[in-house]
């Protein structure tokens, strides 16, 4: 069309003579062909960064919610056919509503991103770390058991606790930290909302308890969490 893609140079030919109208044809032939080539591997890259994006937290850069439902449908699938288990983690950083107030929004976001970071590292290269939505984060432990996802849960509980957050020292627990729940397939839920239900009330128990600390999914929680809300 009207744009520039490319350019081709061709010098020296092989057996020393001039380039003719022959093969002036021979190289407008073959590069009808490339540009076609090159221009569809184009879309196809912009096609993929943009379904990238589709799938992507823009504030943290870890997959967002979307992402998140898409592939716990298909680790329910792939688990149920296998017959393996497999781990969802539920994170959500503490106080972090009265950090926003304290330090501002602006470094609500840098807090965000830095404990994004360390929930991607202190996770396994096979687990998918997502953000669920504000402060909330949701991880999934392919082929996992309840018993190693615990070691995985207090990794990114520590790695937070440890890491330094300006203005931290104002909230109530002297730091930014997180408290998590935990919920197994087929155990605790044998559908995504099962699953996100089941460790969502381990979650709210972690907090109930004190924050900072993870607590693992089991049914005498349904009553727990019901007596709380009543008084």
């Amino acid at each position: 069309g009207d744009r520039l893609i490319g350019v081709l140079n061709l010098a020296d030919k092989s057996n020393g003579t001039n380039f003719t109208e022959a093969d002036l044809n021979l190289v407008q032939s073959f590069t009808k062909h490339a540009v076609q080539m090159v221009d569809r591997a184009a879309t196809l890259e912009k096609a993929g960064k943009f379904e990238l994006l589709a799938i992507t937290d823009p504030l943290t850069g870890l997959y967002n919610r979307r992402f998140l439902e898409d592939r716990l449908q298909g680790e329910l699938s792939r688990s149920e056919r296998q017959q393996q288990s497999f781990c969802i983690i539920l994170a959500d950083l503490d106080n972090f509503k009265v950090y926003n107030d304290i330090c501002g929004h602006l470094a609500g976001d840098e807090a965000l991103r830095k404990a994004a970071d360390l929930m991607r590292r202190s996770a396994r290269d096979m687990d998918v770390v997502t953000r669920y939505g504000g402060e909330e984060f949701c991880l999934v432990l392919p082929g996992t058991s309840k018993t190693e996802s615990v070691f995985v849960g207090e990794r990114i509980r520590r790695a937070i606790e440890a890491e330094s957050f300006p203005g931290e020292s104002h909230l109530p627990l002297g730091r930014l930290t997180t408290s998590i729940g935990i919920a197994t397939f087929p155990a605790d839920g044998v559908t995504a909302d099962e699953l996100v239900h089941a460790a969502d009330l381990a979650l709210y128990q972690a907090k109930a308890l004190g924050r900072n600390r993870l607590v693992l999914y089991e049914p005498s929680l349904e009553n727990k969490v019901l007596l709380s809300h009543k008084s």
